[in-house]
């Protein structure tokens, strides 16, 4: 007689002894998790008052200090910029100055009122608060309802990667700008757009690579969550201006257009655009394999057509839904930003986690039954284990080829950033995952893009218009 027929998401499917193990361990998942997660905290906080002199989070409180008396915050990145020299020993990485917009000094003015580790203490407390809010809020995105168990065993698997670990020792806003990210996706999802575009832009404000994903909502016909995105972003980015005045807008532009230019090389910039910047133009980080400056722009304006063409091609042109293709899709796009971006840091690659947690939102809901949903779980997995240590190990041993000129420092450029090619091998392997759920094959679609982009641009157009009364569709039944 055989046995009950498999669950949708089966373990033994991988080895019988997989279901005993995960159900000796389910009453225990709970107290290990937090337990976990509180190890991860504490470990970063066991240096006390003296960790405030190096994290970034420094910086930060300072900006708050200045703007909270109405001082210009960007005096220390205009002394950088100033005593910046084209070559060095590559220790410019290490720079310690405030350079976001102003509307993240003005998030900083509340913990001015604490002393110096008792703010960075309770923006740490804040940091675990994020991490295991975007967890839920991303859970919630895609649909599901997630109990303690699976909410903290996740948030437990989060606060284990090294990008994460980073983020809590520096005191860093990405985890705050996750939290933005996926409270807008839950927001949306829950079908209240004009929220979720004044959440994300929030997070745009403090990172500003961000407005991509507006414009990725944009193509995809969410109209007031984009533009509500967008303006949002105008105004919290822009607005704080008016009351620091003329020099801090002066200053301000002037530390972003050097960040975006000349201190791209920087030895921990993971983008591509970094490493190019590395290899082809005279730098404090590497000596360049040739210096040819126009090499870097031909070559990031030829990666990034290739990553619109395949984001476009496999996600759909419809706004997205409560499920989690909507999750997977937004996963890719996120993974395209981090590959286009001018600038991606060690801490950045914590974003990688929302498109993990889409896959085992995805996973969860068809099982493991099928080969691909096989081979795709072993993947994210894998992906999941390289974050968790191995990338940023690997990154240490590289990085010293880098910065001793030899022949071979070339080829160390190109390996150093494990981060960045571990996000490329995620953006191929997220795409191939959507492709799949929309039953599409991968270079005919890209093909098919390709080709109709003409096609496609007019047929956005008319739904913008329609969208925003500038087109009056007809009733008629030819039209």
């Amino acid at each position: 007689m055989s046995g009950p027929p498999p669950t949708p998401f089966d373990l033994a499917v991988f080895d019988r002894r997989f279901p005993g193990i995960v159900a000796r361990l389910r009453p225990w998942a709970v107290p290990l998790s937090a337990l976990v997660i509180a190890v991860a905290a504490l470990y970063v906080m066991r240096s006390g008052a003296t960790r405030f002199s190096w994290a970034d989070f420094r910086t930060f409180y300072q900006a708050g200090l200045e703007v909270r008396s109405g001082a210009n915050p960007y005096l220390g990145a205009m002394s950088f910029i100033h005593a910046y020299t084209p070559a060095g020993n590559g220790s410019y990485w290490t720079t310690q100055v405030y350079v976001y917009a102003p509307f993240f000094a003005y998030l900083m003015v509340p913990l001015t009122f604490l002393p110096h580790w008792g703010a960075l203490t309770t923006w740490d407390l804040l940091n675990v608060a994020f991490l295991v809010f975007s967890v839920y809020a991303a859970l919630r995105a895609a649909g599901l309802r997630p109990g303690a168990t699976m909410l903290l065993v996740l948030a437990a698997a989060s606060a284990v990667t090294l990008p994460v670990h980073r983020e809590l020792d520096l005191g860093q806003s990405d985890l705050l700008v996750m939290a933005l990210i996926c409270a807008a996706l839950w927001a949306r999802s829950a079908a209240r757009a004009g929220l979720a575009g004044v959440l994300l832009g929030a997070g745009s404000a403090v990172k500003p690579e961000l407005l991509l994903l507006a414009l990725f909502f944009l193509w995809r016909r969410d109209f007031r969550f984009a533009l509500a995105a967008a303006a949002s972003t105008l105004v919290l980015g822009l607005v704080p201006f008016l009351l620091l005045g003329q020099r801090a807008w002066s200053d301000f532009w002037t530390a972003w257009g050097f960040w975006a230019n000349q201190y791209l090389p920087f030895l921990h910039n993971e983008s591509p655009k970094g490493v190019l910047a590395r290899l082809f133009t005279v730098n404090p980080a590497a000596h360049p394999l040739t210096v040819a400056p126009v090499a870097v722009t031909i070559l990031w304006l030829a990666l990034a057509v290739v990553v619109l063409v395949m984001t476009v091609a496999v996600t759909s042109t419809r706004p997205p839904r409560r499920d989690a293709l909507s999750l997977l899709e937004v996963g890719l796009a996120l993974e395209a930003i981090m590959l286009v971006s001018p600038l991606t840091e060690r801490p950045y690659f914590l974003f990688l986690l929302i498109p993990l947690i889409g896959l085992f939102c995805w996973l969860r809901e068809v099982g493991v039954a099928g080969l691909f949903e096989r081979r795709a779980t072993v993947a994210a997995v894998l992906l999941w284990l390289l974050l968790a240590g191995p990338a940023e190990l690997a990154e240490y041993v590289f990085d010293t080829g880098v910065t001793v000129p030899s022949h071979a420092a070339p080829l160390f450029v190109l390996l150093a950033p494990v981060y960045m090619w571990v996000t490329a091998a995620g953006f191929v392997f997220q795409l191939l995952v959507v492709a799949h759920v929309r039953d599409l094959r991968l270079v005919p679609a890209a093909g098919a893009t390709l080709r109709g982009a003409p096609a496609l641009l007019l047929a956005w157009l008319r739904d913008a218009g329609s969208a925003l009364g500038v087109v009056r569709e007809s009733s008629s039944p030819a039209a």
